[in-house]
Parts: structure tokens; sequence; C-alpha cells
């Protein structure tokens, strides 16, 4: 968006609320399923697992939903309900931790609950738990 118009000097903006999940982290979650594709290590009964405070969540559910694959969003009871409702739209399962397990807070419990989701199911996936994930997630410098 061009606001030369209304402020004499050239200024854009990126108005990442129009992407059609809302989601800033539309471009993060296609690529983070398309290098799972590409490393075999998706499959058509996979199901992928991540934490996510809402907009990777959301984005990831729509991924899912298109290429076909399970999601489970591991969240925590400061998600919002549109958020979680959304990625339920999507057919997401989403599961709230509401206590925080141990030192590591909301976040950790999270991450734990992960991590034992994918241990209890081979057909479960996360990109959280592979080794030296690739730059989806990871800010430019």
């Amino acid at each position: 968006m061009n606001l030369e118009t209304v402020f004499g000097v050239p200024l854009h903006l990126k108005c990442e609320g129009f992407n059609l999940a809302g989601s800033v982290k539309l471009k993060a979650a296609p690529e983070m399923v398309r290098a799972a594709e590409r490393d075999s290590l998706l499959t058509p009964d996979s199901v992928t697992v991540e934490s996510s405070s809402g907009n990777l969540g959301v984005a990831l559910s729509m991924i899912a939903a298109h290429r076909g694959y399970g999601f489970v969003c591991v969240t925590d009871s400061r998600c919002n309900r549109a958020s979680r409702r959304l990625m339920e739209s999507f057919g997401a399962e989403v599961r709230v931790v509401t206590q925080a397990t141990g030192q590591r807070g909301l976040l950790g419990t999270r991450l734990d609950m992960v991590r034992d989701l994918c241990e209890e199911d081979a057909k479960r996936w996360s990109a959280a738990r592979c080794a030296g994930w690739p730059p989806a997630r990871t800010p430019p410098r």
C-alpha cells in the first residue's frame, strides 16, 4: 500500500492482516511443510504437531487441511478463542495447556506436550523437534 498521496512522501506498508489466514506466519508454515515433504518426513497419513500461541497454528491448520495432513496445535490459555476456533474450522485438533509444569512456564509445558505427543505416535511430526531446523522460523539478521 503506497501512502504517498496522504503523507507527501513515499511510504509503503505491508498489511499482513490481509493474508488469507490473517496471519504473519502464512509464509513460514508452507515452508515448514514443504521442507518436511522434501525430506520425506511427512507422508499421507502424517500428523503435524506444533506449539503455537495462535498465528503459526492458524497458518499450519490451513496448510495441513489443504495438503491433507492432520494437525494438532498445542497452545495455552493465552491463545484467543477466535484463533482456536479458526484452527478447528480447518480441522485441527487444539490442545490447551492451562497450567505450567516445572520452571519453564507455559511455553515449556507446551513444548513438552509436543515432544510427548510425537513420541507416542510415529505418524506425528514436529518441525520444532528437528535438529537444525531451517530458516522458516528464524528471523533475518
